[in-house]
């Protein structure tokens, strides 16, 4: 229990005060102003950084830059995550090219930094399924973001990271990289309160990418170094938080667009919450507890 607390708590400091530096030092302060390209850029540069911060914090410096331990991969593609889409950021909005050259960029990268066990016999399974995963995310969270600025997607990714948290601590025994999930909610939640000022703000253009890839790095690594039987967590717990996000698209349901923007952010990341939440507490329920977890 101290290690879930002391993990938490150094992640939500983190995550927190990235957030508000980013917040303060790149958004207009006229609530209707849009963001400027320093928030596109600083929003996934914080992010990441938080997410290495609070790993460092908790687990130290490596002593080899590329350490034998497969986990140590996390470190990597959170660097990764950070710097390839703040440079991404940068680029013109409407050059198409350019932001698919960053996504693939992104995910190329992080799935060649990854680093498997070597009890592994096709590590390039793992690291195909890394950087699928991050495109996956991308290209659904990506367009969602743009057509509806606001709460809805940064306090939905903030749940599902808590998810994701309680998840890969609770049943995936990978404690070791706990500390930088919720420093991603605890940021998402500073943007959320910000949205709600001011409704123009975005995560857009940068911060979803570095999200994706940091959420899709914890899950495959934690899933990978866990072994097949994930610690004896069912296969759907991790699936479904990952893919729970899709449900933030029903605030873009033609039925929905009748209602009050504050009622279809409720909606959809009440459903986004009880599909991961539900996930969460089924994999606790129908598993005895492991003795080795978080070791």
């Amino acid at each position: 229990m101290e290690a879930i607390i002391e993990a938490s708590l150094i992640g939500m400091i983190a995550g927190t005060v990235a957030g508000i530096v980013a917040v303060l030092a790149a958004l207009p302060w006229k609530r209707e102003a849009e963001p400027t390209v320093w928030f596109r850029i600083f929003t996934p540069l914080l992010i990441g950084s938080a997410f290495i911060v609070a790993l460092l914090a908790k687990h130290g410096f490596p002593k080899q830059f590329f350490p034998k331990e497969s986990w140590w991969s996390l470190l990597h593609v959170a660097v990764v995550a950070t710097v390839i889409p703040a440079i991404g950021a940068a680029l013109p909005k409407r050059w198409l090219i350019g932001t698919l050259l960053t996504i693939v960029a992104t995910a190329s990268a992080a799935a060649l930094l990854l680093r498997t066990p070597t009890v592994i016999e096709q590590p390039w399974i793992w690291k195909a399924a890394l950087g699928g995963a991050v495109v996956v995310s991308w290209v659904v969270l990506e367009p969602l973001a743009r057509r509806h600025r606001g709460a809805l997607v940064p306090l939905g990714l903030s749940i599902v990271f808590i998810a994701l948290f309680v998840l890969v601590l609770g049943r995936m025994g990978f404690a070791l990289a706990t500390p930088g999930l919720p420093a991603v909610a605890a940021a998402m939640g500073v943007v959320t309160i910000t949205a709600w000022i001011k409704p123009r703000i975005g995560i857009a253009f940068g911060a979803i990418m570095t999200i994706a890839t940091l959420g899709a790095g914890t899950l495959v690594i934690a899933w990978m170094n866990a072994g097949h039987d994930i610690s004896g967590t069912p296969h759907f717990a991790p699936v479904a938080i990952a893919t729970s996000p899709v449900l933030l698209w029903i605030a873009e349901a033609p039925p929905m667009r009748k209602l009050p923007p504050w009622i279809r952010t409720g909606i959809a990341v009440a459903l986004t919450a009880v599909v991961a939440s539900g996930a969460v507490t089924i994999a606790m329920v129908m598993q005895e507890p492991d003795p080795y977890v978080g070791y």
